[in-house]
């Protein structure tokens, strides 16, 4: 190849390079943004002002950690989704029309002067930038839109009405509605009181739970888990300073419910919840415990919180994993008894009673342990049920009594299973033989119990019977 023509065609390449770069480039970039309202880089903002014709100013602030907060009309957190969405907003509204100052009448004409009929919004980066000014103004007499100038920009532009309507901000919008900040697996006790059931106090135990008062004993980690994580999401609805706390209105004196939690060894979180506020009637007033904050939550926090002791206690009736259990054994008060065992986990199970050559159901064997081990009672009907007292519910003697064990020999619990009354007011209980609780349970769960050797035994084999041969003709 020529090398003259060689460089001929580089210079030119670098000529059309630097037309494109410093001619087109610009162009392409002006045209691309050109029905932007504003361009920035939506996570570099770190403070908002937001004046408002009624004379009010909200400023949000970003700190390092990129959290947001109010430092006025007041000092508290806010709401980081709503304050980025509100950024997100702002940076993704597309101007839908432009008016030039030269044809634009007065600036009182579409709610643009001073502050604007709406608000005026203030930004400034992480950098120290300050963007221009932007004033939202009236909304346009015919169409879904709105009239707003960016300062300094020469012109006046019309956006969609969301635009106009989402910048509309209180500052409970903007506040965070949270109330309440933990981890759930950092508390370590709890008290719980209500006016129809009184003071409960549990403690954790490891992974447990445990009942202090008015009764000793394990408590439901599921039902305690769901009480944290349903204090850890819970909103106010409203908020209200401390003039407004007077317990003769709020119902505080008496609240209905009470809980408070020790969070960590320094740590306390909880409320009172009291009466119904007159601007929220759907709600219920909730002090804070620690700062005294003053809220509205929904009313069905009450119902939320409001547990009865019943309802706090475990339920359970075997204390192991299916997997740890290695034997499983049924006493029947028909005889019809039986017992599986296995020497460990990964072993095959083998059956006690006399079943011939018919095969094991290993899977529905592993099913029923897995049953057996999540089983619990639905209600508490006998809190210290003693022998001369467990014939009222079928339990003396019990219809079948149920035990499993781990392989080294420690037991996971043993249950007794009765039943009252006939046909469809047939009423079924359990009770555990640790202790003298007896529980309702539906007769879906009760047949998890209420189990014969026949449920994990193969169909019996039938043999055929020989072939009959026919006499001999008579001679």
């Amino acid at each position: 190849m020529n090398p003259r023509r060689t460089l001929l065609l580089a210079l030119v390449a670098i000529a059309a390079g630097a037309w494109l770069y410093s001619v087109e480039r610009p162009r392409m970039e002006a045209e691309l943004h050109a029905d932007e309202l504003i361009s920035f880089d939506v996570e570099a903002v770190a403070h908002i002002s937001m004046d408002y014709p009624d004379g009010t100013t909200i400023v949000l602030e970003r700190d390092e950690a990129a959290d947001w907060s109010l430092s006025a009309p007041l000092t508290v957190d806010a709401d980081r989704i709503t304050v980025e969405r509100l950024i997100k907003a702002i940076r993704e509204t597309r101007v839908e029309r432009r008016i030039a100052v030269s044809e634009a009448e007065d600036l009182s004409v579409y709610g643009l002067k001073d502050n604007g009929s709406q608000v005026r919004i203030k930004m400034r980066l992480d950098d120290g930038d300050q963007l221009d000014d932007i004033v939202v103004g009236d909304t346009t007499p015919v169409g879904y839109q709105a009239f707003v100038r960016i300062e300094d920009a020469g012109e006046i532009v019309v956006t969609p009405l969301i635009f106009h309507t989402g910048v509309k901000k209180s500052v409970f919008d903007l506040r965070e509605k949270r109330l309440f900040e933990f981890k759930p697996a950092d508390v370590i006790a709890m008290t719980l009181e209500t006016a129809e059931g009184g003071k409960m106090e549990l403690q954790r135990a490891g992974d447990q739970w445990q009942l202090l008062e008015p009764v000793k004993g394990r408590a439901d980690a599921r039902v305690v888990s769901n009480l944290l994580e349903a204090l850890s999401t819970t909103r106010a609805t409203a908020f209200y300073d401390q003039d407004h706390a007077d317990n003769a209105t709020t119902g505080l004196d008496e609240p209905s419910v009470s809980l408070s939690l020790r969070v960590g060894l320094d740590g306390l979180a909880g409320f009172k919840l009291g009466s119904a506020p007159a601007d929220q009637p759907a709600g219920l007033y909730l002090s804070r415990l620690g700062d005294g904050q003053l809220a509205a939550v929904d009313r069905a926090t009450k119902a939320t919180f409001a547990k009865p002791l019943g309802e706090l206690r475990d339920k359970g009736l075997f204390d192991c994993l299916p997997g740890e259990i290695t034997s499983l054994s049924v006493e029947r008060k028909d005889k019809r008894g039986f017992e599986l065992t296995r020497t460990s986990a990964a072993d095959d199970w083998t059956m006690s009673a006399e079943h011939g050559q018919r095969l094991l159901k290993e899977m529905r064997i592993d099913r029923a342990v897995g049953d057996l081990a999540e089983l619990a009672g639905k209600t508490i009907v006998a809190e210290d049920s003693r022998d001369s007292t467990l014939g009222l519910y079928g339990l003396r003697p019990p219809s079948l009594r149920v035990a499993m064990a781990r392989a080294d020999g420690r037991s996971c619990g043993s249950a007794l299973a009765g039943s009252v009354g006939e046909d469809d007011d047939k009423r079924y209980y359990l009770s555990s033989e640790a202790g003298n609780m007896v529980m309702t349970v539906p007769q879906y769960l009760y047949s998890r119990v209420d189990l014969v050797a026949d449920d994990f035994l193969s169909a019996p084999q039938v043999e055929e019977a020989p072939a009959s041969k026919e006499s001999p003709a008579a001679e």
